[in-house]
């Protein structure tokens, strides 16, 4: 079977009182967690557990013991429609200290030819064991099924102090809000619970995202409802877009709510930090050394009989059983190296089929995004100096807005989609007329009614500079609608037929 997620949880040092506590615990957790999925069956030939959608699964209960510790190791392989999964969970408690370590495997069915999809989620254990204890850690990151917050200046500083902590090792998702709330109000809470073992879920407000951008850079920055995955290790001289991030809007992109698309992203990251952990988390070393001792010492607890007694042929079959023990161990070694290199090998034709699975992804951003309408406008400027035009009333608008109103992402993608319809306007033609084509871009976009139109006090209001002159503007794009005054962002605009570019008059608040 292929292992396809792995989670570890180190308690503090504890005393031995407290430890055993803890150990018998998490035991009887366990014990909940199994009897929760279904009625466990006991025979001579091995346990089963029939789940209660009538599934029946092989369970199995190990312990190993030596001068080290305790060590339980519990494996349950239950069967899916198409492929088979194992969860095996160790617990071992040491001198003065509880190591919990889970293993999710999956094998696809016999003889079925074809991708094994197998939606992998944290088991439930991990994250009541998480959320049960709030000791829990690996290496120098704490574990928490909660995200944490950081708010206002003081929060960006110890954020920072987070992100850049030499030591770090688990990756920090980081959710910011946008006008205070998140993609959804359980957006982050969701993430964190999905993530539990694997990554670090923080939320960030609007103070302490501006906060982090002054102290760090705009290249390092998360802001505007935006997503952000930071890896550990980041330095200085790393590149920013090596740590991914996804705006509000790229976020909405495919024209989902924001339920279907917390889903969609969840699932996504889940996928991409869970797999990511079966390469990374493995078993800790104690466990092998509890095992092996324990091996040792019943063999020769069996032994010592047979030495006492000159019961030299016992004893030589006693060697003999071990040793047929020990070549049928190296058989399932050298089964478990080629099992590995026929994985490595169907990994690689397996990425032949990975575009089929990136084509509903939410891609993550290739450029930093504005952070400030301001910035948009600028941007805007530059990357398309020949087919838009920006007049002079342009600025006086944006200076009566929130700096992040719109947001400013989305309001530079709405100028990308003017480019791009002046592009097609000047070669083969929209198809239909222009504002249909840019509705079925995702463009909120309008004239203005017929009152308005013949009211020539309203004109005068919607009269602005076109870069050559003065004109009436009537198209308007609406990147945001409902809110606050300085938040209601309308960019007015039209295309000129003789220099054959879109000129905007106005980046402002609604009239």
């Amino acid at each position: 079977m292929r292992k396809v997620a792995a989670f570890a949880l180190f308690s503090d040092v504890m005393s031995g009182d407290l430890a055993q506590h803890r150990y018998q615990s998490i035991s009887d957790d366990i014990a909940a967690w199994r009897d929760a999925k279904g009625h466990l069956l006991e025979s001579p030939e091995g346990s089963k557990i029939v789940f209660n959608d009538g599934r029946v699964a092989d369970y199995d209960v190990f312990r190993s013991e030596s001068n080290d510790g305790v060590l339980l190791d519990y494996r349950l392989t239950e069967p899916l429609p198409s492929a088979l999964l194992r969860t095996i969970i160790s617990v071992a408690r040491l001198q003065n200290r509880v190591i919990v370590y889970v293993e999710l495997q999956a094998a696809g069915g016999a003889y079925h030819l074809g991708p094994m999809h197998v939606d992998i989620r944290s088991p439930r254990i991990v994250r009541e064991l998480v959320g049960k204890y709030d000791d829990w850690h690996v290496g120098e990151a704490p574990l928490s099924a909660k995200p944490f917050e950081f708010s206002g200046p003081e929060g960006a500083t110890r954020l920072a102090a987070v992100l850049w902590h030499p030591k770090r090792n688990l990756p920090v998702l980081l959710v910011s809000s946008y006008e205070d709330r998140f993609l959804t109000d359980s957006f982050a809470e969701e993430l964190a619970t999905d993530l539990v073992g694997v990554a670090i879920v923080a939320t960030i407000d609007a103070a302490a995202a501006w906060n982090l951008t002054a102290e760090r850079g705009k290249d390092w920055s998360c802001y505007n409802g935006a997503v952000r995955l930071y890896w550990p290790q980041m330095g200085p001289t790393k590149n920013p877009l090596g740590n991914p991030l996804w705006t509000r809007f790229s976020l909405l992109s495919q024209g989902t709510k924001p339920q279907e698309a917390t889903f969609d992203f969840k699932r996504q990251i889940r996928r991409q930090l869970l797999g990511l952990s079966a390469f990374v988390v493995a078993e800790p070393a104690e466990f092998t050394s509890i095992r092996l001792a324990y091996s040792r010492a019943t063999i020769e607890a069996a032994r010592e009989p047979l030495r006492n007694s000159d019961d030299w042929e016992g004893l030589a079959a006693s060697y003999a059983e071990e040793n047929t023990g020990l070549r049928n161990e190296l058989e399932d070694k050298y089964t478990r190296v080629a099992d590995l290199e026929a994985q490595v090998a169907n990994l690689q034709l397996s990425l032949q089929w990975r575009h089929q699975e990136q084509a509903g992804e939410i891609v993550p951003e290739v450029d930093l995004p504005p952070s400030t309408v301001q910035e948009a406008v600028e941007k805007a400027i530059k990357d398309f100096p020949d087919i838009l035009t920006f007049g002079r009333d342009v600025d006086t608008g944006v200076q009566g807005l929130a700096p992040d109103a719109g947001p400013p992402e989305k309001i530079y993608i709405y100028f990308q989609t003017l480019a791009e319809m002046v592009r097609l306007r000047r070669g083969p033609g929209l198809g239909l007329g222009l504002i249909p084509w840019l509705q079925n871009k995702g463009v909120s976009v309008s004239g203005e009614s017929e009152t308005i139109r013949g009211s020539t006090a309203e004109n005068r209001r919607r009269t602005w500079n076109d870069g050559a002159g003065n004109r009436v503007f009537d198209l308007h794009l609406k990147p945001s609608d409902g809110t606050s005054p300085d938040r209601c962002v309308r960019i007015y605009f039209d295309y000129d037929d003789a220099r054959r570019v879109a000129v905007v008059g106005w980046v402002g608040r609604h009239l």
